[in-house]
C-alpha cells in the first residue's frame, strides 16, 4: 500500500468517515477535521523532506486534484475557487487547485513560493476552515481575514516565526 493510500485511510479512520456524507458538523467536529488535515499535511511534508534529504522521490500529495470547473460543486466551493482564481492566478502569483478527500473538498492555493491559502469544505459545501499556509504549517482563521492576506501576501501573527518552525528551515525572508 502506498504512502498516499495509507494517509487517506488514516484520515478516514481518524475522522470516522466512509462513503456516507458528513452530517452537519458541530465545532468539535470541525476542529477535529482541521487538526487531521493539518497533521496529514505535516506528514506529507515530513516524507517530502526526508525524500529530499535522501535524494529520493517526493511522495504523492495525499488528496487527489479534481475538476475545479465542475458545475455540480456546491456554490460555496465554486465561489472560493473563483475568488482565488481572480486574486492569485489572474495576478500571476500562483495557482489554484481543487482537491478531494473523503467527503472533503479542498481549495488549495499556492503562491510561486512556499506559501498559500486553503479552504476546507464538506462535500455538501459546509465551511470547515480557512487557512494561511507556509509549506507544512497552517494557521486557521476567519474567512475574511485569511482572504484579505491575498492582497498583500501577509501572514497571521502566529506565523511570524514560520522560517524557524518549518521542517525546511530557511534563512530566506
Amino acid at each position: 500500500m502506498s504512502w498516499t493510500d495509507r494517509a487517506r485511510n488514516w484520515v478516514k479512520k481518524q475522522l470516522n468517515i466512509g462513503s456516507e456524507a458528513l452530517e452537519p458538523m458541530d465545532d468539535a467536529t470541525i476542529e477535529n477535521i482541521r487538526t487531521q488535515y493539518t497533521n496529514t499535511l505535516h506528514k506529507h511534508w515530513q516524507a517530502a523532506y526526508e525524500a529530499y534529504v535522501n535524494e529520493g522521490d517526493e511522495p504523492e500529495f495525499p488528496f487527489a486534484t479534481t475538476n475545479r470547473d465542475n458545475e455540480d460543486l456546491p456554490d460555496t466551493v465554486k465561489e472560493a475557487v473563483a475568488y482565488y482564481v481572480e486574486q492569485i492566478e489572474r495576478n500571476d502569483i500562483g495557482s489554484v487547485q481543487l482537491q478531494k478527500g473523503d467527503n472533503l473538498l479542498i481549495v488549495n492555493t499556492k503562491s510561486d513560493g512556499d506559501d498559500g491559502w486553503l479552504e476546507l469544505y464538506s462535500d455538501k459545501g459546509e465551511a470547515i476552515g480557512y487557512g494561511r499556509t507556509f509549506i507544512e504549517l497552517v494557521s486557521w482563521g476567519d474567512k475574511d481575514v485569511i482572504r484579505k492576506m491575498t492582497v498583500d501576501s501577509s501572514f497571521p501573527a502566529d506565523m511570524e516565526d514560520r522560517f524557524d518552525r518549518t521542517l525546511w528551515k530557511s534563512d530566506t525572508v
